[in-house]
């Protein structure tokens, strides 16, 4: 994640995504999927045009999820504050949540993992 471009963002932008992961049949990570749709500012601030398979294949899942989607909805806020003063921006998050699949992978079963919430602040040095 870009922790700079995250940072830079207004104190009352919140950002809703998904990462899912395909795994094959070793339990292995063939393919990451961003949200459908990304904002441009979104795709800068989690990196979301590099490929994350090499990355995601450090993590020793231990082939639980063997032969399955594994999706997981990802919220960015700052600690503090509900207010969200991009919702045009947060809805659309919403509406493209789920990627375009390969054709392969869609006949695999889906995992939705429990939404995970990154409450950050802003580092000050």
């Amino acid at each position: 994640m870009n922790l700079d471009r995250l940072n830079e963002t207004p104190s009352e932008h919140v950002y809703i995504f998904s990462i899912t992961l395909s795994f094959n049949a070793a339990g292995k990570v063939d393919t990451v999927y961003f949200s459908d749709n990304m904002t441009e500012n979104l795709k800068q601030i989690v990196n979301a045009d590099q490929d994350m398979t090499k990355a995601a294949n450090l993590i020793d899942f231990k082939k639980e999820y063997a032969n399955k989607l594994v999706i997981l909805p990802i919220i960015l806020k700052r600690a503090r504050g509900w207010r969200i003063n991009n919702q045009d921006e947060f809805i659309n998050g919403i509406v493209t949540m789920w990627p375009k699949l390969k054709l392969a992978h869609k006949l695999k079963p889906v995992v939705f993992l429990d939404p995970y919430v990154n409450y950050y602040t802003r580092i000050i040095n």
